[in-house]
């Protein structure tokens, strides 16, 4: 996708690997993995998830960094920001039933998402 993307749109990966696993407790005082991840999805235009889906669901640390930059429910770092869904699976559906639950997370945090086109395809390796 980057090899492939137009010289004038900048992509930047987000890490989400130190993050801590959210807990309420943090919504008074984050800690700085989870501040980091706020401010840099703060600091641009719109958000890209591409991610493998594993037993029909989202990996747990992508759930984990929504839960985090979702909270607490004032300053939700998903708010108004646009966002859209891609992936791969070896499995025959591409990814489908994943990219839909990251989907239903991202509309109940008032991210707007990209409904079209959807991309799901098969990453069968030889």
């Amino acid at each position: 996708m980057v090899q492939l993307s137009p010289k004038h749109l900048k992509l930047a990966e987000i890490p989400v690997r130190d993050l801590p696993f959210y807990n309420r407790d943090f919504d008074t005082n984050y800690p700085a993995a989870g501040r980091a991840l706020k401010d840099a999805i703060a600091a641009v235009d719109a958000l890209l998830f591409v991610t493998p889906e594993y037993n029909r669901g989202v990996p747990g640390v992508l759930k984990n960094a929504i839960h985090g930059a979702s909270r607490p429910r004032g300053p939700n770092s998903f708010a108004h920001k646009p966002s859209a869904v891609i992936g791969a699976s070896p499995g025959k559906i591409g990814r489908a039933v994943g990219q839909q639950s990251v989907r239903s997370a991202l509309s109940f945090c008032d991210s707007p998402l990209m409904g079209r086109p959807r991309l799901t395809f098969s990453s069968l390796l030889a």
